[in-house]
């Protein structure tokens, strides 16, 4: 034999064979372990994501409906105003846009809503101005067919104006203000019609 040639005992090779396939094994057997311990932390992080979005709209669910019931100055679009006429509880519709008047006006109304019980709506005639939409603005009640003047405080009940007065041969209803109105007028119009 060459002296270079190594002569290896069949029970060596053997043994080396055994300790491979054992390494391989132990090698298997962790990696599964790993993998379902991954699974497992991936699983959880699942579940905490659903429970905290089920909270998350539970709690937005509750503020919306805590905000609803303590009233407020609620955005209509013309289609609501529309049918305004159809109201048949008290409701107080404040009719702006976007001029001087108006805008000194809106925290005013906006405090008022904040701080009631009742729900105010707020319908703001900004860009309309197509004179078909504001003629059929006006047409919603008698009172408010000559002209339409912003701001306007409309409180509505039955479909109707409400005009608490025996003599109603004097013009304008007690349910309506129009143009500038400063924060004692508004609080006396409002204790006036059981709105504030």
């Amino acid at each position: 034999m060459d002296d270079k040639t190594e002569v290896i005992d069949l029970k060596d090779l053997d043994q080396m064979a055994k300790k491979k396939k054992k390494k391989a094994r132990k090698t298997r057997k962790k990696m599964p372990k790993e993998t379902k311990e991954n699974q497992s932390k991936l699983g959880m992080w699942k579940y905490f994501i659903a429970i905290g979005g089920v909270a998350v709209a539970t709690l937005i669910f509750f503020i919306v409906l805590f905000y609803n019931s303590r009233g407020g100055l609620v955005t209509i679009s013309m289609d609501d105003y529309l049918k305004a006429n159809k109201i048949q509880e008290r409701t107080l519709i404040y009719i702006g846009s976007d001029d001087t008047i108006s805008q000194e006006l809106d925290p005013i109304m906006q405090g008022f809503a904040k701080n009631s019980d009742k729900q105010y709506q707020y319908f703001d005639i900004s860009d309309i101005t197509d004179p078909q939409d504001i003629t059929k603005i006006q047409n919603v009640f008698v009172e408010t067919q000559n002209s339409l003047v912003v701001p306007m405080l409309l409180v509505v009940e039955n479909g109707k104006i409400v005009d608490e007065r025996t003599d109603k041969s004097t013009g304008v209803p007690t349910g309506m203000m129009v143009g500038y109105l400063d924060e004692p007028t508004v609080i006396k119009f409002l204790e006036d019609n059981n709105m504030y």
